[in-house]
C-alpha cells in the first residue's frame, strides 16, 4: 500500500486507472509503473488467501451473533459502495483529482474490495447471506465456473486484439460498453471452452494418472507396512507372553524354596530334638 501511495505521489497519477481520469501521457505511465506490478495487487491477493484459510480452519469461529453479522453487513457494503460510487463525481471528466485523494483511493480502493468479498465468502459458508448461497450454487453455472479460470486470462488477449485491430475513435458511452462487454464476454468463454477441451483435460488426465499411480504405490507400501507392523505385534505378543509365563514360573519356585527351606529346618530341628 505504501509503495502504491509514492508511486501515485511521485508520477501525479489518478487514483484509478479510468478513462475519465486519465490522458494521453497518465494512462501509459499508470499501466507501466503501477496497474500491472505485482505489488500492487498483492494486498487483496494476500486477503484471499487469509480468508481460504480462515474457512478451511476455522470455520466454526466465524459464527457471529445476529448484531454481529448485521453491523459487518452494513459496514462491508457501505465500503464498497465508497468505492464503486466514488468516483461518481469525476465522470464527466471536467474534473482534477487532488493529490491527497488519488493517493488515499489508490492504496485502499482494491484491498476495501477484496476484503467486501471475504466477508461475502465467510457469510455464504457460515449461512449468513441468506437466499444468495442458493442462487449461487445453481448447477448452471458450473461449466462458467470450470471455464473462469481460463477466462481470466485469455479476456486481455481478446481485448488487446480489438483494440490492435481499430481504425478509428472509440466512443465511450453505456450502450457502447455493454455491446462491448457482452462481444468480449462470448468470445472469451468460447475460447476458453476449446482450451479447456485441447489443454486443460488432457493434463489433467494425465495429473489423475500419474496422482493414482503415486496413491497406489503410497496404498501398497502401507499395508506392507502395515503387514510387517502386525508381524512384530504378533512376535512381539507372543515373546512378552512367553516372557510373562517363564516370570511367573521363576516366581513361583522363588516363593516355594522359602517354604521347603523352612520345611527342612523343621525337620532338622525336631532330628535334633529327637536325638
Amino acid at each position: 500500500m505504501a509503495a502504491v501511495g509514492a508511486i501515485v505521489f511521485i508520477h501525479k497519477l489518478p487514483g484509478a486507472l479510468s478513462p475519465y481520469l486519465l490522458d494521453a501521457i497518465s494512462a501509459p505511465k499508470m499501466w507501466n509503473t503501477l496497474y500491472i506490478k505485482t505489488f500492487d495487487h498483492v494486498g487483496s491477493f494476500s486477503i484471499g488467501l487469509f480468508t481460504g484459510y480462515l474457512v478451511a480452519k476455522h470455520k466454526e469461529k466465524l459464527n457471529f451473533g445476529r448484531v454481529v453479522t448485521t453491523l459487518i453487513w452494513l459496514g462491508s457494503l457501505t465500503c464498497v459502495l465508497a468505492v464503486m460510487c466514488g468516483l461518481w463525481a469525476y465522470r464527466r471528466g471536467d474534473m482534477k483529482m487532488e493529490s491527497s485523494t488519488a493517493i488515499l483511493y489508490a492504496m485502499l480502493n482494491r484491498n476495501v474490495y477484496a476484503l467486501f468479498l471475504a466477508w461475502f465468502v465467510i457469510a455464504c459458508v457460515t449461512g449468513k447471506a441468506g437466499f444468495i448461497p442458493d442462487i449461487l450454487s445453481w448447477k448452471a453455472f458450473i461449466p462458467a465456473y470450470r471455464l473462469s479460470f481460463l477466462a481470466y486470462f485469455l479476456h486481455l488477449i481478446v481485448v488487446y486484439y480489438h483494440v490492435g485491430i481499430m481504425r478509428t475513435n472509440m466512443y465511450l458511452s453505456h450502450e457502447e460498453n455493454i455491446i462491448n462487454y457482452f462481444g468480449y464476454l462470448a468470445i472469451t468463454y468460447i475460447l476458453a471452452y476449446f482450451c479447456y477441451i485441447f489443454f486443460q483435460v488432457p493434463y489433467m488426465y494425465i495429473e489423475s494418472l500419474i496422482l493414482q499411480k503415486d496413491i497406489t504405490d503410497i496404498d501398497e507400501t502401507s499395508t506392507e507396512d502395515a503387514e510387517k507392523d502386525d508381524k512384530c505385534k504378533f512376535s512381539d505378543s507372543n515373546n512378552l507372553s512367553q516372557t510373562t509365563k517363564s516370570l511367573k514360573h521363576h516366581m513361583q519356585i522363588l516363593s516355594l524354596n522359602p517354604i521347603k527351606d523352612n520345611h527342612m529346618l523343621n525337620g532338622m530341628q525336631n532330628g535334633q530334638e529327637k536325638l
